[in-house]
């Protein structure tokens, strides 16, 4: 296996795609009805992120048939607030529903974070935190981004792949 340097030299944080966009949904059962049953597409998982009070409803976006590795394929999270507290549900109440965050997939989240860090862009919270399906995230604030939530994400399998 090929050995990949941890440092990117130019200073750009190096995006490998979409991952997913994080739907925020009012109603989240005719949201998840819609995605399958009038689009097709498959719901691939569920996982709830006690820390974040929601539930995530993944589904994959388009035809499984049409590419050899369904995991580089983008995908749609629904999020469903697990409490009136949590994040989800003040976004839903200031904004109603509608695109919460883009989710870009990064190699090595942590050269990701020192990336921001250097150029002084905002993350909310404390930095990297564990995400659905083993991933780790970063969040960057809408203050550094022009108004958008943006999701910086290390799957699993990069992991494991960047530390060769």
């Amino acid at each position: 296996m090929e050995s990949r340097t941890t440092e990117n030299l130019s200073g750009k944080i190096e995006i490998l795609g979409i991952e997913h966009l994080g739907l925020a949904s009012g109603d989240p059962e005719k949201s998840g009805w819609f995605f399958r049953e009038i689009l097709g597409l498959d719901e691939i998982h569920r996982e709830t992120v006690t820390e974040q009070m929601v539930e995530t409803r993944v589904f994959r976006s388009g035809n499984q048939s049409h590419e050899a590795n369904s995991s580089e394929k983008s995908k749609l999270e629904v999020l469903v607030s697990t409490s009136s507290e949590g994040p989800i549900a003040r976004y839903l109440e200031k904004k109603g529903g509608g695109i919460h965050h883009l989710a870009f997939r990064v190699r090595n989240i942590s050269e990701a974070l020192r990336q921001l860090q250097r150029k002084k862009i905002r993350v909310v919270g404390h930095g990297i935190s564990d995400g659905i399906e083993g991933s780790r995230v970063v969040f960057i604030h809408p203050e550094s981004t022009g108004g958008i939530l943006v999701e910086l994400v290390e799957l699993a399998h990069e992991r494991s792949c960047s530390s060769v």
